[in-house]
């Protein structure tokens, strides 16, 4: 899915929303509290639009925590962080927030757009496209929902329903970025690879420092074997500070791939930085470490993805494999020591 970051104008919108339903609806609340809860809500946009979703959470927790006395700058509160969830891949701490905030303010358009943004990094797609679908009931006008539904029709294999979307949107605005790149990421998935370089191309054209552009084009690269091509496209994603943990991931596998271990290594450990449960990313690093011949790092991330996946066929295999590679006895005797602490865990 192509997750857009919201820019300062639908933020703003959205502020100017809320507040206006707390002039209607709730006129007698008390004007300090108002003004100290839209302070600290301006001020966590405001991180949010220099990325720093991390002290922007801390705002709204503040909020929060001192009390809110109107619901619909309450649901804002939550709705915002639970956009800054997010985007630091805390998904059950975003799910959590914009369930909330729906529960205040049931019929916001947004809320169940970025409800289907959560659901779909959940790898829950059913209910992303029940709330984008419920997004566009409430306000059919707004193209960028459709341009999402797309994207979850992408990962339904839903393929004529995403092409119907984003189709519908270049209609209308044949330069609209965000549905050049859904094009681009549909023909990726069908193995089109020239057609979706074309497709994104157009859209970087437009808008030239989008990261998840960058993160798609990289991914048509790797598919076409354009492996430098790839390494950069990654390495411009996360220059400007994308927080997908699949950028760091690729872009590590595609380090394996031209035999920079060290490499690979750092960008495992900093995809689990944010996901730190993904078994995995503990298996490659894993692999990486042995590639280099550090034994006991190998084994302790290969514990972990064990101990993840409750896969004890592993045992045997690093049993007889690894020890192979070992060059003495003591370091023969440490993957002993090693493999036992591993059956110790499987066994609680």
């Amino acid at each position: 899915m192509v997750l857009l970051k919201r820019n300062n104008f639908l933020i703003k919108c959205l502020m100017i929303c809320f507040f206006l339903g707390v002039i209607t609806h709730n006129a007698n609340s008390q004007a300090l509290n108002i003004q100290r809860v839209i302070s600290l809500l301006d001020h966590a946009h405001l991180e949010i639009e220099n990325d720093n979703f991390r002290r922007a959470i801390e705002i709204l927790d503040s909020a929060i925590v001192q009390g809110i006395d109107n619901r619909y700058l309450e649901a804002e509160a939550y709705f915002t962080r639970s956009y800054a969830h997010l985007n630091i891949w805390q998904l059950d701490r975003a799910l959590s927030d914009i369930t909330r905030s729906l529960y205040l303010a049931f019929d916001h358009a947004p809320s169940y757009e970025l409800l289907s943004f959560v659901y779909s990094e959940l790898e829950r797609y059913l209910d992303a496209l029940q709330a984008i679908n419920r997004a566009i009931e409430l306000d059919s006008s707004e193209l960028v929902f459709f341009v999402n539904r797309s994207a979850v029709f992408i990962h339904l294999h839903e393929y004529k329903m995403a092409l119907r979307d984003f189709n519908y949107v270049l209609s209308i605005e044949p330069h609209n970025a965000a549905a050049l790149a859904n094009k681009a990421f549909f023909y990726l998935r069908i193995s089109k690879y020239a057609d979706a370089l074309f497709y994104i191309n157009q859209a970087l054209d437009i808008m030239p420092t989008d990261r998840d552009s960058f993160r798609i084009r990289a991914a048509i690269h790797n598919n076409m074997g354009n492996h430098d091509a790839a390494l950069s496209d990654y390495s411009r994603a996360i220059e400007l500070n994308i927080r997908n943990p699949n950028v760091y991931r690729q872009r590590g596998l595609l380090f394996r791939r031209m035999g920079k271990n060290q490499e690979a290594v750092n960008d495992f450990t900093a995809a689990l930085q944010i996901t730190p449960n993904a078994p995995r990313l503990f298996r490659y690093r894993s692999e990486a470490h042995l590639d280099m011949h550090n034994f006991a790092e190998a084994m302790s991330d290969m514990i972990e993805y064990v101990r993840l996946t409750g896969d004890e066929e592993l045992l045997a295999e690093i049993q007889e494999e690894w020890s192979l590679l070992l060059p003495n006895v003591e370091l023969y005797n440490q993957l002993r020591q090693l493999v036992e602490l591993l059956d110790a865990i499987l066994e609680e």
